[in-house]
């Protein structure tokens, strides 16, 4: 592998990964003189970001390999692992599916997933848009007063759905939101059967209500809304749920030196000045550039992997704390029984 000079350039800031981390602190940025590396793998070819799979298929224009996979791939979880739908078909591929040159992935019992994708994981998220609160901040320098006008600045970027109801005493209140997403019918017929024994799931320490999600239920900031259509299982930028290229697009617009093909591999401190080296994933070259401040927002694991291999760590172990998502074949024989009505 070659290698080239040192940028000449010395940057005021250096920001790896383009997620929503990276990008927001790209945004917070602006002014300055910054640089995102980025791999910045894109879709190839995807399909129509408006119509719904059934209008897809009356059309025509929607090959069902496209769908499936060549060889059925998105009916992964009928004889393997569990994967997230959203990761199993063809289109969505481009979101996981970058090659692991480091080699740096050993899994044993769980699925470690990272992305090189041009906005990270986010292409493939639900939507989920929390605030930390204080029970959750307890052993952390700042509070959630801290961060409220932060998250308040991300909300309005975004547009976060909701509505108030009993996970607000978790969530926050749903002043700023827009209208909650319409429910299927079987979130619909949970949050009826809620709402009439109420006191009873309280009793026993449940409490339901509606999620915060970065899904559009009405036009904003010149975005669509969602269709409901559940094309986000197998197609990527749909309309109406955020993603973070939405935010980059704009960023680059305005200045900031976006560059993809770049998988940062380690920094060093020279001087008061930080040197960042990676490859050049187009050319295979390696590259180094220089900035007074480091901004690490390449994922949890491709993290990890750049400040161990910084430091020449290859021992140590780092925790890794996530919530598990769970189907039980069992589940349905597991029902709690609820109490008849009076």
């Amino acid at each position: 592998m070659s290698r080239s000079p040192t940028s000449e350039t010395t940057r005021d800031v250096i920001v790896v990964g383009s997620g929503p981390a990276g990008t927001f602190a790209a945004k917070g940025l602006l002014g300055l003189d910054t640089l995102m590396l980025d791999v910045g793998r894109r879709p190839s070819q995807p399909l129509s970001p408006d119509a719904s799979l059934r209008e897809l298929i009356r059309q025509g224009s929607a090959d069902p390999t496209q769908i499936l996979g060549p060889r059925f791939e998105s009916l992964h979880n009928i004889s393997h692992r569990y994967l997230s739908p959203k990761l199993k078909a063809p289109q969505l591929r481009f979101v996981t599916d970058s090659p692991n040159e480091s080699g740096f992935i050993g899994s044993n019992g769980h699925e470690a997933v990272t992305s090189s994708a041009r906005g990270g994981l986010a292409n493939a998220w639900g939507g989920g848009a929390y605030r930390f609160n204080d029970s959750e901040l307890a052993s952390f320098p700042v509070s959630s007063r801290d961060l409220k006008p932060l998250y308040d600045e991300v909300s309005k970027a975004i547009g976060i759905s909701g509505a108030d109801d009993d996970a607000s005493a978790y969530f926050g209140p749903a002043t700023d939101c827009l209208p909650a997403v319409e429910l299927s019918a079987i979130g619909q017929d949970l949050i009826d059967v809620y709402g009439r024994r109420r006191a009873w799931f309280r009793g026993n320490g449940v409490t339901i209500g509606r999620p915060r999600l970065a899904v559009l239920t009405r036009r904003y900031q010149g975005r669509s809304p969602y269709r409901y259509n559940g094309a986000e299982f197998f197609r990527p930028l749909v309309p109406g749920i955020y993603n973070p290229t939405t935010t980059l697009d704009r960023l680059v617009d305005e200045g900031l030196d976006y560059r993809s093909s770049r998988q940062v591999q380690s920094y060093r401190e020279v001087d008061g000045v930080v040197e960042v080296t990676c490859k050049n994933t187009a050319s295979g070259a390696s590259e180094r550039y220089r900035a007074r401040r480091l901004v690490l927002a390449a994922g949890t694991l491709s993290t990890s992997r750049i400040v161990l291999a910084s430091r020449r760590d290859n021992r140590t172990q780092l925790p890794i704390l996530d919530n598990l998502v769970s189907f039980s074949a069992d589940a349905q024989a597991e029902q709690t029984r609820l109490p008849t009505a009076s």
